[in-house]
C-alpha cells in the first residue's frame, strides 16, 4: 500500500495594523471606559425579559458615522439585552434619549451624524489626547469624591471646548 501524503501546514500571515487601526481601537477602549463609568447601570428602562448582567457601551447613531462615532453625547452604558433589542427597535433608545436630552440635542446629534467625514491621522491623535484628558479628570473627580459626567459631543472634544 502507498504512503499517506503529508499534510501541508500553510503558515497564516498576519497583516500589521495600520496606525489608523491601532488608534481608532485606542479611542473606542477609551470612550468605553468613559462611558461605563459615567453611566454605572443601563441607562434604559427594563426590556420585559429584565436587564442583562453585562455593560456595553451602546451607540444611539452607528458607529460607522465618523463624525459622531467618539462622541460622548452619542454613547451611552446599555445592558447586553437592551443594547441588541435596540438594533431591532431603535425606537426605545432614541425616545429615552429625547426625553432625557431634548429634540433639539438630538437633532444637533443627527445632523452631525448626516456630515460625511473621515478624520485624519492628525485629528484622531488629538482626539485620543482629549480622550485621555477626559478620563483623567474623571479619575480625580471619583478620587475627590466628586461627578463629573462628560456629554460632550465629539466636535467639542476635538476642539478642546469641553474644557473651557
Amino acid at each position: 500500500s502507498k504512503p499517506k501524503p503529508e499534510k501541508v501546514v500553510k503558515v497564516k500571515r498576519v497583516k500589521k495594523k495600520t496606525e489608523r487601526k491601532l488608534l481608532e481601537q485606542k479611542l473606542d477602549k477609551l470612550v468605553r471606559e468613559i462611558v461605563l463609568d459615567r453611566d454605572v447601570r443601563c441607562v434604559c428602562p427594563p426590556p420585559s425579559r429584565g436587564h442583562g448582567n453585562v455593560l456595553q457601551a451602546g451607540h444611539l447613531i452607528t458607529r460607522s458615522k465618523e463624525a459622531v462615532r467618539w462622541g460622548l453625547d452619542n454613547v451611552h452604558a446599555q445592558c447586553n439585552s437592551c443594547n441588541i433589542l435596540h438594533e431591532y427597535m431603535p425606537h426605545i433608545y432614541t425616545n429615552w434619549y429625547v426625553i432625557n436630552f431634548g429634540a433639539e440635542k438630538f437633532n444637533s446629534l443627527c445632523e452631525s451624524a448626516e456630515r460625511v467625514q473621515k478624520l485624519q491621522l492628525y485629528e484622531l491623535r488629538e482626539l485620543l489626547e482629549q480622550m485621555k484628558r477626559i478620563r483623567q479628570k474623571q479619575n480625580q473627580a471619583t478620587l475627590m469624591g466628586e461627578v463629573f459626567k462628560p456629554y460632550f459631543s465629539q466636535q467639542e472634544i476635538l476642539s478642546g471646548a469641553w474644557d473651557k
